[in-house]
């Protein structure tokens, strides 16, 4: 053992000390604070339970008269991106739609002008969506 070692494990020696049992420590934290004085006040009251938040709703597809679904990567520096055309007819709704989607695919959706812009090749599990939810979809080239 080098003289660095041995000073070192007697600077730990003199660091650590023994808990005092006659202090009436049984354990837990908050025995050792009423055993020193300091214990707590009353926790405070728990607040009341609010309701469970409603699932969000999703906007009636059924309104839309055709979707149109079609995979791009043009003008986007080679990435490609699923474009949702015809949902325009939701309005304010489409950022409604377009935040359930992100949760859904897991990835960026954007509302922009009447259109919705998802982040990667989602057609697939995208049209499944859509049509589980009243929606005439159609993909296109």
């Amino acid at each position: 053992m080098s003289r660095r070692d041995s000073k070192r494990d007697e600077k730990k020696q003199k660091q650590r000390r023994p808990l005092d049992d006659s202090a009436g420590f049984g354990g837990t934290l908050g025995d050792l604070l009423a055993a020193r004085g300091l214990a707590p006040a009353e926790p405070p009251a728990a607040p009341p339970e609010a309701a469970p938040a409603p699932p969000s709703a999703s906007p009636t597809l059924a309104d839309c008269p055709a979707i149109r679904v079609h995979v791009d990567r043009k003008g986007r520096r080679g990435k490609v991106v699923t474009l949702v055309d015809g949902v325009d007819a939701l309005g304010p709704a489409l950022d409604t739609l377009a935040r359930d989607l992100r949760r859904h695919l897991a990835c960026g959706v954007t509302a922009r002008d009447g259109q919705l812009i998802i982040q990667g090749d989602h057609s697939g599990h995208l049209i499944e969506w859509l049509r589980a939810r009243g929606a005439r979809v159609t993909r296109t080239a």
